[in-house]
């Protein structure tokens, strides 16, 4: 049967953050949809938004499952695993970027809803709002992994491994508790 970490959701730091990572850009998505009016400049947010929401989804349910712990014996005393951890870093680095640039958009869209209906305003000032949101979690979430990085090599990210309060090394591949670090290549 398959198990799941409900823990890893409500774990702080990590935890909390990538669950924030998919309510926030849902948040925004439902605030912009239920609005009375959808300019036409807001469609680039719509899409940073969709796939944030469904980038971060699928990458919460791999830590949900544990995926990212699992090791994969091969044939041929080879193992494979899943980093997750690459892709939920440069996933956030980059969604983090265009979440900045939706905040003015839909700065600007807020401000031009003032000219016409009071709840055209709220539904921008929220939708700015959670871009706010989703940029500053993305963006700390991505520091927070930067600085856990040995040596902030980005090719040690492969090594690490994303708990709800903390991260840790993978043993083997280059790392052990004993060394502390990546092995050293001549």
């Amino acid at each position: 049967m398959v198990e799941i970490d409900w823990a890893f959701c409500l774990s702080f730091p990590f935890g909390v953050l990538k669950t924030l990572h998919v309510i926030a850009p849902f948040a925004f998505l439902i605030t912009v949809y239920l609005g009375p009016y959808i300019y036409s400049g807001v469609g680039f947010t719509l899409l940073v938004g969709w796939m944030s929401f469904t980038t971060n989804t699928f990458i919460l349910i791999m830590y949900l499952l544990g995926i990212h712990r699992k090791d994969l014996e091969t044939n041929g005393n080879s193992i494979m695993f899943f980093a997750v951890t690459i892709a939920d870093f440069f996933a956030n680095a980059l969604f983090g970027a265009l979440f900045l640039i939706s905040t003015f958009i839909n700065a600007i869209a807020m401000i031009s809803g003032i000219e016409h209906r009071f709840s055209l305003f709220l539904t921008y000032l929220f939708a700015t709002i959670f871009c706010i949101i989703s940029t500053i979690s993305m963006i700390y979430y991505v520091i927070r992994i930067y600085r856990a990085c040995p040596n902030g090599n980005l090719s040690n990210l492969k090594y690490l491994v994303v708990n709800g309060k903390d991260i840790t090394l993978r043993e083997g591949f280059g790392y052990s508790s004993q060394s502390g670090g990546p092995r050293q290549y001549a």
